[in-house]
Order: C-alpha cells, then structure tokens, then sequence
C-alpha cells in the first residue's frame, strides 16, 4: 500500500491515495498469486460478489456497506 499510494507503481498511481477494504490469507505464495490473477481477471461486479461472499476479509461494517452500495450500481 505505501508503494502505490507513493507512486512507486505506475499502474496505481493515478489513483492514489488507496485504502484497502479486503483482504484474505492463502497458505503459500503461490495460492495468493493463483487467487490474484483470478481476481484480476473478474468483471467488476463479480469481484464484487467475490468479496461479498467472503466478507470476513471486510475489516469493518463500514467497508461492508461500501462494498455492498458498489454492488447495486
């Protein structure tokens, strides 16, 4: 987060400041590296329904609302 919210990446930086809303834990590197180029590779809506699914990587019911209010758009 501190990479892409100091411009460090090029691809993040035009959207800075980032927060993270979601995260979840893999056993291994390469599950976290499988599971991020599923999620790279869902439409918007979908990853949407993702996170909604496993909610427990939501860190408050604030984001929760968030990420819900995204899904109805």
């Amino acid at each position: 987060m501190k990479r892409h919210n100091a411009g460090f990446e090029n691809f993040t930086s035009k959207g800075t400041p980032w927060n993270l809303i979601w995260h979840i834990s893999k056993p291994s590197k390469s599950a976290a590296y499988q599971l991020e180029i599923k999620l790279k590779n869902l439409t918007r809506k979908r990853l949407i329904d993702f996170m909604i699914k496993y909610k427990e990587g939501i860190e408050s019911s604030d984001e929760l609302d968030l990420i819900i209010k995204l899904s109805e758009c």
